[in-house]
């Protein structure tokens, strides 16, 4: 709450403890972050830019874009804390009341939740608040697994898997350590990301699916700010639509529908027409001939931003 890169967009006053008592909540203010995770993912969200720090993906140099509210729903002290679903519901209700009035709600936690979720009061908040406009968003989690993971699995809530720094579209993008699976929605980047944390910066860039779905949340904001009258639904289906296509045409286990592409997003959400790169590139036309004794020469067109070109050689003719 003191970090001079997030003063800017941060509302301190609303940033509570609902493991504690205080406000007419009876949260008591936020006043420590033992552990750093909060810094890190608030400034993925939020850190001023143009400061000479790092920038977050929905930040400028005012408040006017987003606000952010950071609300801890976490017990026990650093290595040995966990959060009660009483808790993350309760995080829920304060950070969608009229105190706080949030239209974004990332979550960069979640469990593996066994055979179901077991959790049908959770389920029941995020049904309500969505009706009521309110957009989720929570990390896959880190289990390098298909495992069901929750809240990012339920229904309403856009399941998101990190992406590492790749460098050919058609590879498994998502980072080693992300879960995966049918029920994840879209990817992030969430590998090595640069960010805040208390007293300064990561001095080792964080990875992992909690720095992935702040990115979302981010991008979520930004449509919701270009376009107040969406729905969460409205921003799922933009979100999904509009992301860059990676690893197989269409939506894949490793990567959902893909990477979010926040320029595509936020402009579709305002009714402006962009040119999206695809996420895949077009054919070459390949030209061959002959070229002496047991040899052929190969020629093809150049196609704009590919890096390298695969030639593949049939087994069979006509192959």
């Amino acid at each position: 709450t003191t970090h001079t890169d997030l003063k800017t967009m941060l509302n301190v006053g609303k940033c509570v403890d609902v493991t504690t008592s205080g406000n007419r909540f009876g949260y008591a203010p936020l006043t420590s972050d033992e552990d750093g995770h909060g810094t890190k993912v608030s400034g993925v969200i939020a850190a001023e830019s143009g400061n000479g720090g790092v920038a977050g993906v929905a930040a400028g140099n005012s408040n006017d874009l987003i606000e952010l509210v950071v609300i801890d729903v976490y017990e026990g002290k650093k290595g040995n804390s966990r959060a009660k679903s009483s808790n993350i519901i309760a995080g829920i209700e304060y950070a969608c009341s009229d105190e706080v009035g949030a239209k974004v709600v990332n979550m960069s936690l979640g469990h593996d939740g066994g055979a179901d979720s077991g959790d049908q009061l959770l389920q029941n908040t995020i049904n309500e608040k969505t009706n009521q406009g309110v957009a989720f968003v929570a990390s896959a989690g880190n289990e390098k697994s298909t495992k069901s993971w929750y809240p990012s699995d339920m229904p309403n809530v856009l399941g998101v898997i990190s992406t590492e720094n790749y460098t050919d579209a058609y590879g498994i993008c998502k980072a080693n350590s992300s879960n995966y699976g049918p029920a994840k929605d879209l990817s992030a980047p969430g590998h090595r990301i640069q960010s805040t944390s208390p007293g300064g910066y990561s001095s080792q860039n964080p990875s992992g699916t909690s720095y992935a779905a702040p990115v979302v949340a981010s991008v979520a904001a930004m449509m919701y700010y270009v376009n107040p009258s969406l729905t969460p639904s409205d921003v799922e289906s933009i979100l999904e639509d509009t992301a860059t296509d990676l690893y197989t045409d269409g939506r894949d286990d490793y990567t959902g529908a893909g990477n979010v592409n926040a320029y595509a997003a936020v402009g579709r959400a305002a009714g402006i027409s962009v040119d999206v790169w695809p996420g895949y590139l077009a054919q070459p036309t390949l030209t061959a001939k002959s070229s002496g004794y047991n040899s052929i020469r190969l020629s093809w067109n150049t196609i704009p931003g590919a890096n390298s070109y695969r030639i593949f050689r049939s087994a069979s003719k006509d192959g």
